[in-house]
């Protein structure tokens, strides 16, 4: 009983640093079909059909200087929005299809939050950043 005690307060350790460090995406989440990927430190993209809830990302940037996101969406059906929080969480930047792109000052060391969010969404995106 102790040692599987101990293997979970091991494993939420580790997963709590995996996170922190962004190597792990939380979700909450459900679709019929999900199919994403991120790729490297600029991007990051997926597929989707009837998608709800949300998926929440630590970001941490190599440099102190305003970083171009940019939004590129094709929906079939539903909403997909983008947030961008601070380490306060509070709200820095949202795009959707009505805002696709914005700019923001990030500073190196410091903690970002990528959030994504789907209400009843089908189709596919791509969040591109420099």
């Amino acid at each position: 009983m102790v040692g599987a005690i101990g293997a979970v307060v091991v494993l939420g350790i580790l997963f709590y640093v995996l996170y922190i460090y962004g190597y792990m995406v939380i979700n909450a989440k459900r679709a019929v079909k999900f199919i994403g990927s991120i790729r490297g430190y600029d991007s990051c993209k997926a597929s989707f059909t009837s998608c709800d809830g949300y998926m929440k990302r630590v970001m941490r940037f190599e440099a102190n200087k305003t970083y171009r996101f940019k939004l590129q969406t094709e929906l079939t059906r539903g909403t997909m929005s983008v947030e961008i929080l601070d380490s306060h969480k509070q709200k820095l930047l949202e795009l959707n299809s009505a805002k696709p792109s914005d700019s923001i000052d990030v500073y190196k060391g410091e903690r970002y939050y990528l959030v994504v969010r789907f209400q009843s969404a089908s189709g596919k995106y791509e969040l591109m950043w420099n």
